[in-house]
């Protein structure tokens, strides 16, 4: 039996994530103890039969589930250099939207905000050379 090899970024027609790895993302959702006050994703993310998610979830997922599960797939040393580029670009951009969802402000987060974001376009446009913003 041949071991399925990992298509690199950009080359699977807009697709970032592997099934395999839109499975244990699921599988970290569904095992992962949160507060019970967090907001609930549907154990199905990612098939259309969930429907569309609210904002609220669009936010869990990316601050919280995501992350998570993209450091375990991703920072791998064997894997793709394209995964751990994607990685640090998402987090750049994750922590940018942590900050800007924040109930507080000040000089030093604008800033903060304004790294990260540079950090998140620089990698995108390493990723993706022809991509204009």
């Amino acid at each position: 039996m041949q071991k399925e090899s990992k298509p690199t970024l950009g080359f699977r027609r807009g697709c970032i994530l592997t099934p395999a790895e839109v499975e244990e993302i699921r599988s970290d959702i569904e095992r992962m103890t949160t507060p019970s006050w967090l907001t609930s994703i549907p154990s199905n993310l990612g098939e259309p039969s969930h429907g569309k998610l609210k904002a609220d979830q669009w936010r869990t997922v990316g601050t919280m589930y995501l992350p998570i599960s993209l450091v375990r797939l991703w920072d791998q040393e064997e894997g793709p250099s394209d995964h751990k580029k994607m990685l640090n670009a998402t987090m750049s951009l994750i922590s940018a939207v942590i900050i800007t969802s924040s109930h507080t402000t000040s000089s030093a987060k604008a800033d903060l905000y304004l790294q990260y974001m540079q950090a998140y376009m620089n990698g995108i446009q390493d990723l993706i050379p022809d991509y204009q913003f």
